[in-house]
């Protein structure tokens, strides 16, 4: 089965934009749903060095190796207060090697903080006032995890809530022929990414958007994913003017569609 290529540029621009997508403006209902991105790939595949290049860098992304309850509940307040906007998973495996139930909870809380968002955890105080919790979720699996575990997710809708982003390398031996040479894969040095300092404006026509949803045809849901990959349209366009380019946003999101599909992409390097 043929797979077409995405460049890793492009993937990790969409991911910078999938953090700044809080900015874009709307309706309260549309701008409190932040969605989330699993990034579904081999293993030796460069996942979590994506994340890393794409993500580490800006203000307010927490990344974790793993969690419970107990700890998001201890994150609370700085998601609330806005000083942790997204969410790194490295390994989003590691979150079920624990008790079924433990990771089920742990599963209810993510739901909430990428959709509806939520106020209090059963531990907390339940008669205090509490801001709402909502935060981009970004982690990053192998497809034998993805598979166990799909059938759940879509019976508990934790599946619908997400872009599912699925690709293989065009080289697998990059990563040995880097080591071979004693140096670490490079991802390029063209890289740049302007960070918007306010609001962003929604500018997509509405056939744009509804272009943008077509592509989510074979994603496991419409509605949460949709929202979070208009507002990323709209950061990449906000990101071209300001660098003073010429709007590429739609080739961008073509050249990403294949990632979105049902037999992945080619992650070209």
């Amino acid at each position: 089965m043929y797979c077409f290529g995405v460049k890793a540029e492009t993937l990790i621009r969409v991911l910078v934009a999938a953090h700044y997508s809080h900015q874009v403006q709307g309706p309260d209902k549309l701008k409190a749903v932040h969605g989330g991105i699993m990034l579904v790939a081999p293993p030796g595949t460069l996942k979590t060095a994506i994340l890393k290049v794409a993500l580490e860098g800006h203000a307010n992304v927490l990344g974790l190796s793993d969690i419970n309850v107990q700890g998001l509940g201890r994150l609370r307040h700085s998601i609330a207060d806005g000083k942790i906007k997204t969410l790194l998973f490295y390994e989003f495996a590691k979150l079920y090697q624990r008790n079924i139930a433990v990771s089920s909870n742990v599963e209810g809380v993510i739901s909430a903080l990428v959709d509806e968002a939520y106020h209090k955890l059963a531990f907390d105080v339940q008669e205090a006032h509490a801001l709402p919790c909502g935060a981009l979720v970004v982690g990053a699996m192998v497809p034998q995890f993805y598979e166990q575990q799909l059938k759940v997710w879509a019976d508990s809708g934790f599946a619908r809530r997400f872009l599912w982003v699925m690709y293989r390398l065009k080289n697998p031996t990059m990563i040995q022929e880097a080591i071979a040479k004693w140096s670490s894969v490079d991802f390029g040095t063209e890289f740049r990414f302007r960070i918007p300092l306010s609001e962003i404006e929604y500018s997509l026509t509405e056939d744009e958007a509804r272009w943008i949803q077509s592509l989510l045809v074979h994603n496991h849901g419409i509605e949460t994913p949709s929202i979070l990959l208009q507002k990323i349209a709209c950061v990449l366009r906000w990101e071209f003017k300001a660098l003073g380019k010429k709007d590429d946003t739609i080739r961008l999101l073509k050249e990403f569609a294949p990632a979105l599909g049902k037999h992945g992409a080619v992650l070209e390097i």
